[in-house]
């Protein structure tokens, strides 16, 4: 529970930043990434795909996503996070399904295969188990489905080495903040 306790004080610190300056340049640079590497994916995206953000944060990713595309309702996506904060009101109020205390690792079984597009920002560096979470996102994303994630760059690799049996990796142009990358890959196989 440590890994638990030390990350929800990291996800109000960072929040507290993000209040203080919006303009932040990592926050900026997420944005960037996502609408640089999501808009050619969605193009091959079902009509109302679903897709789960591991570590919801203030919900900003989602609403980025969901304001570039229509064809992406927030009533089809699910967020998980550790703790409500009051910026998730008016994303439960748009339909968003939050998901409190819900780890990586501990994604339901009844979630296999049942998302278009799995994203997670800065979350395999605080779960106690990332072996153990890497294969849940894995299981959580559908066949021809995306993952998304930003993370450390040795996180990146351990992501990439682990799913290299089921997904193909597609390197994404524009690292996700100074000292981070994101990687961008597609589910293939089982």
């Amino acid at each position: 529970m440590a890994s638990l306790e030390r990350h929800i004080r990291h996800e109000n610190e960072e929040l507290e930043i993000k209040r203080k300056d919006p303009k932040d340049r990592g926050y900026v640079l997420n944005r960037t990434w996502l609408a640089h590497n999501f808009a050619p994916i969605a193009q091959f995206l079902p009509d109302e795909p679903r897709i789960l953000e591991v570590g919801l944060g203030t919900g900003e990713n989602l609403l980025a996503i969901t304001q570039a595309n229509r064809k992406i309702s927030l009533a089809n996506c699910v967020g998980t996070c550790l703790q409500l904060l009051p910026e998730h009101d008016s994303l439960i109020a748009s339909g968003l399904q939050i998901v409190p205390g819900m780890l990586a690792e501990f994604l339901p079984k009844e979630w296999d295969h049942g998302f278009d597009v799995v994203m997670l920002t800065l979350v395999l560096g605080w779960v106690d188990d990332d072996d153990g979470a890497i294969q849940r996102l894995g299981e959580v994303t559908k066949v021809g489905g995306y993952l998304l994630a930003f993370e450390e760059p040795h996180i990146i690799k351990k992501v990439e080495r682990a799913l290299s049996h089921r997904f193909n990796i597609h390197k994404p142009a524009l690292p996700f903040k100074e000292g981070f990358h994101g990687t961008l890959m597609q589910k293939v196989r089982e």
